[in-house]
């Protein structure tokens, strides 16, 4: 690894992970990445992080972090440009709040892909989700902004993000769509979000994350697909 650089260690598919990709490539930091098979999780990988997850990040010298927000706030901290959350500690603290309300609620849709589930649960989890849905677009609403970092994407943006990039998979596994024209102003900050540099380097279409979502379902994740030939 070059001094001074970052490696990530990820899975491509994971939403946990894609928040610290986001924020490295948003702030232009050099950073190379590490794919791992999470089923079969490398002995070289287990002996770097005692979680056993990612994401990771992992300094020149070998030292590592953990969990994604704690790799966003490193991130923020050591390279502040362009900042990811205010400089005032207490609406800092708020932005961290609302990422723990959209974990309550709209990050649920995983729940859905599970066809174990009864259809009175999922329609109970679909519901949670809209709502959640509801409560951001409000929220944004409120604040005014393109985004809801302000003129340009902040920390909350970056973090739940994944979910929405995702949030297209709902109508191709579960036949229903929680993402409307009622949620006008998420529907604006989607197509906003979507313009974004760094969001556009590593968006995977929902094609690819619905035939990952079905190699996960037969007990075989293809954490590869993407290198596969196409036939």
């Amino acid at each position: 690894m070059v001094p001074g650089s970052l490696r990530a260690y990820n899975m491509k598919y994971c939403p946990y992970a894609q928040r610290t990709l986001l924020a490295l490539a948003y702030k232009n930091v050099k950073f190379d990445i590490v794919n791992i098979n999470l089923k079969r999780k490398p002995a070289w990988f287990l002996s770097r992080t005692m979680l056993e997850k990612v994401p990771v990040l992992e300094q020149a010298d070998g030292s590592i972090i953990s969990e994604s927000m704690v790799t966003m706030d490193y991130l923020d901290e050591v390279y502040p440009q362009p900042p990811l959350l205010p400089q005032d500690p207490w609406k800092k603290a708020e932005e961290k709040v609302w990422v723990e309300i959209f974990g309550l609620s709209v990050s649920k849709i995983y729940k859905l892909y599970n066809t174990s589930l009864d259809e009175a649960t999922k329609d109970k989890i679909f519901e949670e989700i809209t709502q959640g849905l509801d409560v951001f677009d409000k929220e944004l609403a409120k604040r005014g902004t393109k985004f809801f970092g302000g003129s340009q994407p902040g920390l909350l943006d970056l973090a739940i993000w994944p979910w929405f990039e995702r949030m297209p998979l709902l109508p191709l596994v579960f036949h229903r769509t929680a993402l409307t024209a009622k949620q006008a102003n998420l529907m604006k900050w989607v197509s906003a979000m979507e313009e974004v540099p760094a969001v556009k380097a590593l968006i995977i279409p929902a094609e690819e994350h619905a035939k990952f979502r079905t190699t996960c379902m037969a007990g075989e994740p293809e954490y590869d697909l993407a290198l596969k030939p196409k036939i």
